[in-house]
């Protein structure tokens, strides 16, 4: 029985072996072709690269909506830990003042990662002269 499985198996692989270097000439010429068109394009004159104005508008646009959903979370993870610290018990308390720590950590990391891509996005601009 294991070597019927074994050779099935091996005949299985062999056709696939075949079938992937049959195709592959094609594969290579598609994506040789491929290659030959997209550097022609790059050469056209009318194309002009990128459009800035359009990649720092959908940067910002970026920018905004997760700074704006990094503030609501973090607004509302701390405004759920002082309300269970205003109700809670002694153990509760001393429970939640020690999520504090990862919450004032991960508030830290938010505004930093923030700052830093406002930093690396003001220093690119004034690079390319916009």
């Amino acid at each position: 029985m294991k070597s019927i499985i074994n050779k099935i198996t091996i005949i299985l692989i062999l056709v696939l072996l075949l079938l992937m270097l049959t195709s592959s000439s094609y594969a290579i010429g598609d994506m040789m072709n491929a290659a030959s068109n997209f550097l022609e394009k790059g050469e056209e004159p009318e194309n002009d690269g990128l459009n800035m104005a359009s990649l720092q508008d959908a940067s910002q646009r970026l920018y905004m909506t997760f700074f704006i959903i990094g503030i609501a979370i973090a607004i509302l993870v701390g405004a759920i830990l002082g309300i269970k610290i205003m109700v809670g018990t002694v153990e509760e308390k001393a429970e939640i003042k020690k999520m504090l720590v990862p919450y004032i950590a991960g508030c830290i990391v938010l505004f930093t990662a923030f700052t830093i891509w406002k930093f690396v996005v003001t220093i690119g601009n004034n690079v390319l002269g916009n």
